[in-house]
């Protein structure tokens, strides 16, 4: 694991961490794999209980799993980098700053308030604190922007700060 801060005079510090996704390349690789905006967590199943492996929150994984950050980039050489992340990639998850493209769940049709805490869930996003939690997840996710009303489950990229090391 490596950390990176990237700065500018117009940015708020962001300081991302170098990880390894723990897909293997024998997996088979979907959509549902984690993709950019997405929540990363340690991976602690099987072989990759390694401190530096992540994986996405979904339900094969289980409880236990410490959330590391919302995954920021990775090797994609897809037209216009709209590819999903591949096994045993290197993976860029930014762990600490302000993040325009998280992908949150709204979980219910109310409003979500700007400084709402959310929260890693096995819905493959993170979602608002009005949810219940995955068990065993931890980071901190503040929500920087007020969401309106929208139908339940429906999924949306905003602006959050992470601080999440």
């Amino acid at each position: 694991m490596r950390f990176q801060t990237a700065t500018s005079p117009t940015d708020t510090e962001k300081v991302f961490a170098l990880f390894r996704s723990a897909q293997t390349v024998t997996n088979t690789i979907t959509s549902a794999n984690f993709g950019r905006g997405n929540p990363a967590i340690l991976a602690t199943h099987s072989a990759s209980n390694d401190g530096y492996s992540i994986t996405h929150l979904d339900t094969t994984v289980g409880a236990g799993n410490l959330f590391v950050g919302i995954v920021a980039d990775y090797p994609d050489t897809s037209a216009n980098k709209t590819g999903i992340s591949r096994g045993e990639d290197a993976v860029w998850v930014q762990v600490y700053g302000f993040n325009a493209n998280a992908t949150i769940l709204k979980a219910s049709t109310a409003a979500v308030g700007a400084g709402a805490l959310l929260i890693p869930s096995t819905a493959a996003a993170l979602i608002a604190a009005t949810s219940t939690p995955e068990a065993g997840t931890g980071g901190l996710v503040v929500l920087a922007q007020a969401l309106g009303t929208a139908s339940s489950t429906a999924t949306t990229t905003a602006k959050v700060f992470i601080r999440a090391m």
